[in-house]
């Protein structure tokens, strides 16, 4: 009897040792939180008459440039895929459901605004999960790269080419909107102010020179340039969206409102992804600390503009 509780002890042992059985565990419990979150809708939607409805373009773009990031990062500056997965997952997701929203503000359709909505959440809440996914699998402090030097092309094929490809959301599908308004709203004002008092910050904290500016300080920049941004986008609808909702004979101005607040958190998105990516390659932990706070901070302001727009009944109000 010894002898065998001995037997099974050393299996048991030489098993949780194993790589394999982690990956295991981890594998099924990823499967669960997936299947747990996402089987009523699959069940209730995706599976109904109206499932054909809903789009899945924009979740391909989001996989896609997700996994471009990863590459890039991986081969062009051998940068944690773990890393990388944890902080741009859900930054692109958000570029990619404001999209969504965009161009169903733009088609202005009021028939399966259920599926509508969906087509809007789908990407961001997958890729909230894909960041659930690698926030588990990541060690604490974890560095993203130990890189002391890199170049400048290197550089900048890897910011241009990630922050590019949610653009391709335009060439995909059944695209409404149009790229030259886009980049005419007040919403790229707003970056650019948020990212020049941001320089200034930089300035005072370093003592440098902006000449002598580092990614160090540049990554710095684009994080908080870009999230405040788009707290501002947030705070735009706050201010102005639900007073003019309430106001007589001024519903001509929502749209205008609705399309700053957007386009701010939409370009403030797209300047804190930017920072992320000269995160990844610096390896700096300072200009890291933040960035799991910072983006779910996002998420609450995406989340705010979403209730304004689709404000659910309470339970109160339904007959059940």
């Amino acid at each position: 009897m010894k002898s065998i509780n001995k037997r099974l002890k050393i299996i048991i042992e030489t098993l949780m040792d194993s790589n394999l059985v982690w990956q295991v565990l981890c594998f099924v419990g990823f499967s669960f939180l997936v299947w747990g979150s996402l089987s009523i809708g699959i069940e209730h939607f995706l599976l109904s008459s109206s499932g054909k409805l809903i789009r899945l373009h924009g979740l391909a773009i989001m996989v896609v440039t997700i996994l471009t990031i990863l590459s890039l990062g991986y081969f062009l500056f051998r940068t944690s895929t773990i890393w990388l997965l944890c902080y741009v997952s859900i930054p692109v997701g958000l570029l990619v459901s404001l999209l969504e929203l965009m161009n169903a503000s733009a088609i202005a359709e009021t028939a399966n605004l259920e599926i509508t909505l969906i087509n809007i959440l789908l990407p961001f809440f997958i890729a909230g999960l894909l960041c659930a996914l690698a926030f588990f699998l990541m060690r604490e402090n974890e560095d993203s790269n130990d890189k002391k030097y890199v170049s400048q092309v290197k550089i900048w094929s890897f910011l241009i080419i990630s922050s590019a490809l949610p653009f391709s959301f335009f060439l995909v599908g059944h695209s409404n909107l149009n790229l030259v308004n886009l980049f005419n709203g007040n919403g790229l004002i707003i970056l650019n102010g948020c990212i020049l008092m941001s320089l200034v910050r930089q300035r005072r904290n370093t003592g440098k020179s902006i000449i002598d500016f580092g990614l160090v300080e540049y990554s710095s920049v684009f994080l908080d340039g870009g999230k405040v941004a788009a707290y501002v986008g947030a705070g735009v609808i706050a201010l102005w969206y639900i007073s003019i909702n309430r106001a007589e004979n001024m519903e001509w101005l929502i749209g205008g409102i609705l399309a700053l607040g957007s386009q701010a958190i939409f370009f403030g998105t797209l300047g804190y992804l930017c920072g992320i990516l000269l995160a990844s390659i610096t390896g700096n932990a300072d200009s890291q600390k933040y960035l799991r706070l910072d983006a779910w901070h996002l998420a609450e302001a995406f989340g705010f503009l979403i209730l304004c727009l689709f404000s659910a009944q309470s339970v109160f109000d339904m007959n059940l």
